[in-house]
């Protein structure tokens, strides 16, 4: 038995990165905005910070002095309520999105697939990111 609409806020690289899977995070629809932001500089940072920009950004959590703090807004620079960006080229983007499923080809592999909320800015309806 399938659950027929999961929505979660989803978290991804976009832009110009080396990874195949650009998934970094799923989180609880429920989550507060807030705290998906804050978890987004907290991501950045550990993935592409110097050691003293992490202790900054541990330190300072999302205040001004946060080396790698999340904006609202698509990668566009559109200001879309409930997204968020942290970064530059790559950066790390957050939105809630809905249906979110896995697909499975047969042979072990996995993609997760979701479909944009309608309003926000995604060019395709649903995406999809292989799992590796």
């Amino acid at each position: 038995m399938g659950r027929k609409n999961v929505r979660a806020w989803l978290i991804t690289w976009e832009g110009k990165h080396q990874r195949e899977d650009n998934v970094v995070l799923l989180l609880n629809a429920k989550t507060a905005p807030s705290r998906v932001a804050e978890l987004l500089g907290v991501l950045y940072a550990n993935s592409v910070g110097s050691a003293t920009e992490r202790i900054a950004q541990l330190l300072h959590g999302d205040s001004p002095e946060t080396p790698y703090r999340a904006r609202r807004g698509n990668p566009a620079g559109l200001n879309v309520e409930g997204h968020f960006t942290c970064g530059e080229n790559p950066c790390l983007y957050a939105r809630l999105v809905e249906h979110v499923e896995v697909e499975s080809d047969g042979n072990g592999a996995e993609a997760l697939t979701w479909r944009e909320i309608e309003g926000s800015e995604a060019s395709t309806p649903v995406r999809m990111a292989r799992c590796l």
